[in-house]
């Protein structure tokens, strides 16, 4: 539904995309590289479970999530377009991915969403995902962003409310990271559906990012 308006030939360049559209991309890199030396070496094991992992827990549990807002937005926008062009991409070499494991499936995805636009009657005869040079820089910048979202989320589910409900404030407070959660400011925001969000060099919040200690917050 939310690529239906989506053409897969816009040019879309690596300066259009935000930090969590290179995390999720260089995380696929990173799996891709892990299953085909799993294939080479016949551990068919450690190839399907890291496609699973990898689908579940990093692109549904947070970047779908985190990117529900641009795709859904109004009109014609880079950030939604860029949104797009990343899920699409990354669903169709996931399925490439899994068409050896599961070749039913797989194909009938394919055909009901890339049939058309690609040079492949079937998926059973395309590439193999090759990957680019790994950007570990935007991988790590990118967990920083994603625990502060999972963290929030977590809160607000304790707080018993609801995860599509807004929520008035929050105060986040951090010294080291501080740059970097300005800079995507939007995606924590919204994926939260936080009315205002105030950030504070010093202090600190009642709540902490596990994985980043440095990071406190407060929701209110």
């Amino acid at each position: 539904m939310t690529l239906k308006d989506f053409d897969p030939n816009i040019d879309i360049g690596e300066r259009d995309l935000r930090l969590l559209d290179r995390w999720i991309i260089n995380l696929f890199r990173k799996l891709v590289l892990k299953a085909t030396n799993a294939m080479d070496n016949y551990d068919f094991m450690t190839a399907s479970t890291s496609i699973i992992d990898f689908t579940w827990h990093k692109l549904c549990d947070h970047y779908i999530e985190a990117v529900k807002y641009r795709v859904t937005m109004e009109g014609e926008n880079i950030s939604k377009r860029a949104a797009q062009y990343t899920l699409y991409n990354i669903l169709l070499k996931i399925l490439q991915l899994l068409s050896p494991f599961t070749p039913h499936i797989v194909e009938e995805i394919y055909h009901q969403l890339y049939v058309d636009k690609m040079p492949w009657k079937s998926i059973t005869i395309s590439e193999w995902p090759k990957i680019d040079e790994i950007d570990e820089k935007s991988i790590k910048e990118g967990d920083i962003i994603v625990s502060l979202i999972a963290a929030m989320r977590r809160i607000k589910h304790d707080l018993r409310i609801p995860l599509n409900q807004p929520v008035s404030s929050a105060t986040i407070f951090t010294e080291k990271y501080l740059k970097l959660i300005r800079e995507n400011l939007d995606d924590i925001k919204y994926t939260l559906k936080i009315e205002k969000i105030e950030l504070k060099e010093s202090g600190e919040g009642r709540y902490r990012v596990e994985e980043y200690p440095e990071i406190s917050f407060n929701l209110t």
